[in-house]
């Protein structure tokens, strides 16, 4: 910045003798003195000023000392100049009402929402611009004027504006190119050319509002964002912000590492298209319902979408969705939050996070500790403490939410110190928290399909990053052969124990916390819902008997002592060797519910409830959207909990295209106005019965010795609320018991063989290519060509490779 130099050459007017040529005392007289009376609206009100482009704070004393001697005023100046700043603040004629910062209005918009914070004020009571508007419109255009005038006009109802003629833009300007600085590359494209008269337009529109204006803007940390202003088909407004980076590229040497805060950029960056998704096979499917198929490793974007316009005092609960896929796949592109946002009053918000490979590999040890995926979440939740204000968030009311692997995260960062203070409250659908006992094998098998050497894990690692992002995650799911997932794990940092021994700690007591799945959660898995709805039972995993004592071996092989363990469910469960299909296919679902998502369920609400008294809750979803074709015996299944979630926005384009009916049914809006009642109050007031929203019944919270769930469904009374009988408690700890004990990846593999790993990827596959021929055809295609270019790619890391002495 230029300094020491004559008067006019400063190019933010930060000029260092600035009050020498314009006297405080001589700005002021055209105020009258008794002016801030309109401001006491009662005795003892203390008057919050903000003063822009304080130089020195000549002037801000000034003001004080003529019109806040009778009043409690306390004054904020605020200047980009940190030299300017040191010197307001060492003047003896300084207050303990006057305060100055450093702050650029432009780009810290931020800092000055943490001001009102920590003061404890939705807004300033007056708002001083004296002579700086010029500087602003020449160094930054006509569209950043705007958004500055916008932008104050939400922290304050009284603007006082001093402003300069056109004729002091062009003596900036020409002073500037005579001491040959910098020119204002702004000002030969500026339109305002009468700042008298265009700020009081843009003033009146602002205060008036604009039913003409499609997008809006917004500052952040990182530079200012455009978003979009929308309207649903019922013609309610809200503001949508997609494909907002939250961390930098993980790629290079951020590949299988903690992902970091993304640069700083320039102007106004546009979020009106999300952004790609995160490698993974599947989204070669994705155009069939409605989706983009674009995938790239620079996937670490968000979605905002708020109700009506942004404002940021407006202080609105946020919720953050974490999708499920089993950690395999997944994009926040699929749920859509402006329906919730809307009807909640609050703001909706996901994120693309790392997935397969790419999100969970490992090595147990400091070469690739794991769980990237985890910390692109933690990564979001420190974006959201950091901006979300300025979107008209509270900061300090955020919730977690998510589905599946989504609510095992959800589970996940509740136990971890890393996170659980970023939020308040978190909702698990239909997942809890599970790790991986030992990833090693699993990356060692992927490391040596790629011809990486294993014998140190460092040097595999660097190997592993000059993969093409898309190989490693198809090889990924290859390599994964018959168990093992690419999961989270026990890292000493993120999770420092196990899940089990951190809920039974009480790490999350901190944490309001709600749980839950569907009555008929794992349905979704084998009647393939929703791909295998149109096709009756020709998919169904349980079709045959065969089938379904292949899916319950399957199911037991990841036991210690499988075989008495599959004995024992099979008494458990009596009816899944029935002649009759769907009474099999209805026992095989209760079996599977009760373990994979019921069970870790219970005992998170139940030791959870042990060690907080800030709420455990836990609920079970029974029902049947209308417009899905289900067998008559299936009430609720896996996903179907997103539909109340998100509205009818959600999976729109899919059920147009495989289904024949899309509208919803008066059953389907009742029962979603219940889930979100309750929801919603616990997102506003950590109790799902307290809050703006009527509730049905009294959702009493969880303990062990009542075991109280709540039934939510359409038709709710008190008797929703129901014990969970002995029966099923037993079956529950029959599970936990068994997850406890699974065997680590090293114990259940045998010799890995890549061939038959390919073809048993492919048998995975069949139901998919058996309803979609091209895309078997694109598989079989980037398989070959995959194994060509790995081929290769060993030829030439063997050729490199030093020879062992």
């Amino acid at each position: 910045m230029e300094k020491e130099r004559e008067p006019g050459s400063a190019r933010f007017g930060n000029f260092i003798n600035y009050y020498s040529f314009n006297p405080p005392s001589e700005r002021l007289k055209l105020i009258e003195k008794d002016f801030l009376k309109d401001f006491i609206f009662n005795e003892g009100k203390t008057i919050y000023i903000l003063d822009i482009g304080c130089n020195t704070g000549d002037l801000t004393r000034e003001f004080y000392k003529n019109y806040c001697q009778e009043y409690q005023c306390k004054i904020l100046g605020i200047d980009l100049d940190e030299t300017l700043i040191e010197r307001a603040k060492s003047s003896a004629e300084n207050g303990e009402n006057m305060d100055f910062q450093t702050i650029n209005i432009i780009s810290e918009y931020d800092r000055l929402l943490s001001y009102m914070k920590e003061k404890n004020i939705n807004k300033f009571d007056l708002i001083n611009c004296f002579s700086v508007l010029m500087w602003i419109h020449l160094n930054h255009g006509d569209e950043i004027l705007q958004i500055f005038l916008r932008n104050i006009s939400l922290l304050s109802d009284n603007i006082l504006i001093e402003i300069q003629p056109w004729k002091c833009y062009r003596n900036a300007r020409r002073r500037m190119k005579k001491l040959d600085c910098n020119n204002f590359s702004q000002f030969d494209k500026l339109q305002l050319k009468n700042p008298d008269k265009n700020i009081s337009d843009i003033l009146l529109v602002v205060i008036n509002g604009d039913s003409t204006s499609s997008d809006t803007v917004v500052a952040t940390k990182s530079g200012l964002l455009r978003g979009s202003v929308k309207l649903t088909s019922k013609n309610e407004k809200y503001s949508e912000f997609v494909g907002i980076p939250y961390g930098k590229s993980p790629t290079g040497k951020l590949r299988f590492a903690k992902s970091e805060p993304p640069e700083r950029w320039n102007g106004i960056r546009n979020a009106t298209e999300f952004g790609p998704h995160c490698p993974q096979l599947i989204a070669m499917l994705y155009p069939l319902i409605g989706y983009s198929d674009e995938v790239s490793e620079d996937c670490l974007s968000m979605n905002i979408w708020i109700p009506g316009e942004v404002d940021s005092t407006k202080n609105l609960p946020v919720m953050m969705y974490l999708y499920g896929g089993a950690f395999l796949l997944g994009m926040g592109q699929m749920y859509p939050g402006q329906d919730l946002a809307i009807n909640g009053n609050v703001i909706v918000l996901n994120i693309n996070y790392r997935v397969s490979s790419l999100g969970f590999l490992s090595t147990m040890d400091s070469a690739a500790k794991g769980n990237w995926a985890l910390w692109d979440m933690k990564l979001a939740l420190e974006w959201i403490k950091d901006n979300i204000k300025g979107f008209g968030g509270n900061p300090d009311q955020v919730t977690v939410f998510g589905e599946s692997a989504g609510g095992s995260a959800t589970s996940l960062l509740s136990l971890s110190q890393q996170t659980n203070s970023l939020f308040k409250s978190a909702i698990a659908h239909s997942g809890s928290a599970s790790v991986e006992r030992d990833m090693t094998e699993l990356t060692r098998r992927l490391a040596e399909s790629f011809g990486c050497d294993d014998d140190d894990n460092v040097q595999m690692i660097d190997c592993l990053r000059e993969e093409d992002a898309e190989d490693l995650d198809l090889w990924s799911l290859i390599t994964m052969g018959g168990s093992g997932s690419w999961r989270p794990v026990v890292d000493g940092e993120f999770l420092t124990k196990h899940p089990s021994e951190l809920w039974s700690e009480g790490a999350a007591k901190s944490v309001r916390f709600m749980t839950g799945n569907l009555h008929h959660d794992m349905a979704g898995l084998i009647i393939l819902n929703p791909v295998g709805l149109p096709y009756g039972d020709a998919l169904s995993i349980t079709s045959t008997k065969n089938g379904t004592i292949a899916f319950v071996n399957g199911l037991c092989s990841s036991a210690k002592n499988s075989s008495d363990v599959c004995k024992e469910v099979w008494k458990r469960y009596p009816g899944m060797d029935d002649d009759d299909m769907a009474k099999r296919t209805l026992a095989t679902i209760y079996l599977a519910t009760d373990w994979v998502f019921g069970s870790g369920s219970n005992f998170e609400a139940r030791a959870h409830s042990m060690h907080s008294d800030v709420g455990s809750y836990m609920f079970n979803l029974q029902h049947d959207m209308s417009f899905l074709e289900y067998p008559n015996y299936i009430n609720g299944s896996h996903l179907d909990d997103c539909y109340p979630l998100f509205g009818e926005p959600f999976l729109l384009d899919m059920r147009h295209s495989f289904l024949e009916q899309q509208e919803w049914s008066e059953g389907d809006k009742q029962y979603t106005k219940n889930l979100r009642s309750y929801w919603l109050n616990f997102v506003k007031t950590g109790n799902p019965n307290e809050g703006p929203h009527s509730v049905p019944a009294n959702w009493p919270t969880y303990n062990k010795s009542e075991n109280l769930i709540l039934r939510i469904t359409q038709h709710m009374s008190q008797s929703s609320v129901e014990q969970l009988d002995d029966k099923k408690l037993d079956n529950y700890n029959f599970f936990n018991n068994i997850q406890r004990n699974i065997k680590s990846e090293n114990e259940n593999q045998s010799k890995f063989d890549l061939m038959e790993a390919i073809s048993q990827f492919l048998e995975k596959m069949e139901p998919l290519f058996q309803q979609f021929p091209s895309f078997e055809k694109r598989v079989l295609n980037k398989i070959n060509k995959t194994i060509s270019r790995v081929i290769k790619n060993r030829m030439r890391k063997h050729l490199k490779r030093p020879k062992k002495q």
